[in-house]
């Protein structure tokens, strides 16, 4: 028994650790767009968020291969092949002196890193169902959200003594640790037996089955929505929270702080979530964004200001439902997928990243030296999301009366 804890803990650990490679991929850079910006010249203030949002897209075009190659071929073969890109974007990056190719290189970045957030998921998919495998999904989220905490202070105390190249040279060992570790320690998890031929009929079959089952699409959708704002608020941070509130070099600490909201949400629905089930407990995750959102976005209305305590206290609670959510959510929309695990999490990423770049970027476009945008994008994505999962929970409860 103590050999299966300790084995079920280094899982949590090496999972957590692969889906850190796309989230450094964002947190480490806030500190130095600034530089960036400067070092290429950019004509328009916004322009700089481009290399924080383009990752995800890049995330998209990867989910949708990765989930029906290791369905075909395991799990372990194509983690290589996705850090094996990761690596070649993160070469290009720190030798390139053209913006574009920068946003080329983090497309890249994005593309292989696709299968360090794909893998995993189904990964934890083959090993938990149900209940449990949403509490797996917090633990994991927890240590996960340690990277966010301290990264952008690291990737500012590198700025000391070097400059925004060197980030990527750290992005570039992540990698290949990542891939070390993956050969050393993890074990194919898709016996041979289980997986599925590669072919066009079976990949249809699986896409459409995902596409046309209304409860995975219900959370997909609205994970994409609350991702898509969370991708707006990490788009924006740097120049809300350094520029407009003028936190210079404490961003790094603030940002850091903030991201452990996340990390104590998902916590606190690890310890919760067997109790009440994962739709109650992201419908109060978003119902508080919602209210929230709300009431501060009608007070900047009228008074057009909102003080950096009060946007911090806003923040924390925010992050705090967020860290719920994305858990939830994900268990939930890949729960009645089991036997397509690997095709339908490629769906259901694929549509969440893609929802999360559009929505992202048409949040932050709106920025004009106010955080009123993104409180506004927050409360109506939680708003639509409330409104969703409560149709999910009543559609959910009369299939089950059916079935009864």
């Amino acid at each position: 028994m103590r050999v299966q804890q300790l084995q079920e803990r280094g899982f949590i650990a090496l999972m957590a650790l692969l889906m850190t490679v796309t989230a450094l991929g964002t947190d480490i850079m806030m500190p130095a767009l600034s530089q960036m910006s400067q070092d290429f010249h950019l004509g328009h203030a916004n322009q700089i968020q481009l290399v924080i949002a383009v990752i995800f897209f890049g995330m998209a075009l990867g989910f949708c291969i990765y989930g029906p190659l290791s369905d075909a071929f395991g799990r372990k073969p194509i983690l290589y092949l996705g850090l094996s890109i990761y690596i070649v974007g993160s070469l290009l990056a720190i030798f390139t002196t053209h913006f574009n190719v920068l946003l080329f290189a983090r497309v890249l970045q994005g593309f292989g890193a696709a299968a360090c957030r794909i893998i995993p998921g189904v990964m934890i998919r083959d090993k938990f169902s149900g209940d449990r495998m949403a509490q797996i999904y917090s633990l994991i989220m927890v240590l996960f959200i340690i990277e966010p905490a301290v990264s952008p202070s690291i990737g500012q105390a590198f700025l000391l003594f070097s400059d925004w190249r060197f980030l990527f040279v750290v992005l570039l060992v992540l990698g290949i640790v990542c891939a070390f570790l993956v050969w050393k320690y993890q074990e194919e998890t898709l016996a041979k037996e289980k997986r599925i031929p590669l072919n066009t009929k079976n990949i249809l079959s699986g896409v459409k089955t995902t596409l046309t089952h209304p409860v995975s699409v219900g959370y997909t959708l609205i994970s994409g929505l609350i991702a898509g704002a969370f991708t707006a608020y990490l788009s924006t941070a740097q120049q809300i929270l350094q520029s407009h509130y003028q936190l210079g070099a404490h961003f790094p600490l603030v940002f850091g702080v903030l991201a452990l909201c996340i990390g104590i949400g998902s916590y606190f629905n690890s310890k919760l979530v067997m109790t009440f089930g994962m739709n109650r407990m992201s419908l109060w995750g978003a119902g508080t964004q919602c209210v929230l959102s709300l009431f501060l976005a009608l007070y900047m209305l009228s008074s057009r200001e909102l003080s950096l305590t009060s946007y911090l206290l806003y923040l924390s609670v925010t992050l705090f439902t967020i860290g719920m959510l994305f858990g939830n959510l994900n268990s939930l929309a890949l729960e009645p997928m089991g036997e397509i695990a690997g095709i339908a999490n490629s769906v259901i990423s694929g549509i969440q990243a893609l929802m999360s770049v559009f929505v992202g970027i048409a949040i932050g476009y709106f920025y004009s030296d106010s955080a009123f945008p993104l409180i506004a994008g927050f409360f109506i994505t939680s708003a639509v999301s409330v409104v969703y999962l409560r149709y999910l929970a009543r559609f959910s409860d009369r299939q089950n009366s059916v079935s009864m």
